[in-house]
């Protein structure tokens, strides 16, 4: 349905694909890569409120039939998608019951997202909830090694990066993680789920093939 109308694109590491409260013009589906989207609050400080990967798209609130975001969302690992026209969504969602069922599925399981990020940050210790983080991101890359700072992670949880050097300690030392030159390597996923517990959940894939075709 779509097809005609997808451009190919290539990330790159820091590459801005929404900003805040700036029209949405693109939409973009991730076939890989990673997308962060990214809450900014007065004094410019920061923190990562949802993950987005093959399993959906980056410019959700055009899904929603707005065209800003209060979040600013962009990519952290180098990959490759696609790149669509808001208005051509919109119009293809206008057409197909498959298509909006589809997005509206997705927005639902994102939307689920954000909540258990804000139960991890507020119920779970900084251990669990960068064990969740890592998983969140594993699910949504081809392998075990992630190109990961100290500071990025940081940001990513919100507290300081002394307490992220604690927690990958404290990860390592488990033999759930390696920690190596801006890289974190799962040696043991099973080990990992077990110190995040309840905060994680596997994510559904909401995108068929029917939105691409």
């Amino acid at each position: 349905m779509l097809e005609r109308d997808l451009e190919p694109v290539v990330f790159v590491v820091r590459q801005e694909l929404v900003s805040q409260d700036t029209l949405i013009e693109h939409v973009f589906f991730v076939e890989t890569g990673l997308g962060m989207e990214i809450a900014v609050a007065k004094g410019e400080d920061q923190i990562e409120v949802g993950i987005i990967g093959r399993e959906g798209l980056v410019g959700l609130p055009v899904v929603l039939g707005r065209r800003h975001s209060p979040h600013r969302t962009f990519t952290q690992v180098n990959g490759y998608g696609w790149r669509l026209p808001a208005d051509k969504l919109v119009l293809a969602m206008d057409a197909s019951q498959v298509l909006r069922t589809a997005m509206y599925g997705y927005a639902q399981d994102f939307m689920l997202q954000l909540a258990e990020t804000a139960v991890a940050n507020g119920k779970f210790k900084i251990s669990s909830r960068l064990a969740r983080w890592l998983l969140m991101v594993r699910d949504r890359l081809d392998g075990d090694e992630m190109p990961m700072t100290q500071d990025f992670l940081s940001l990513m949880l919100g507290v300081r990066r002394a307490s992220v050097t604690v927690a990958l300690a404290a990860l390592d030392a488990e033999g759930a993680i390696r920690t190596g030159n801006r890289r974190i390597l799962v040696r043991d996923r099973v080990r990992l789920e077990e110190i995040a517990g309840s905060s994680y959940r596997r994510p559904r894939s909401s995108k068929s093939e029917a939105l691409l075709t």
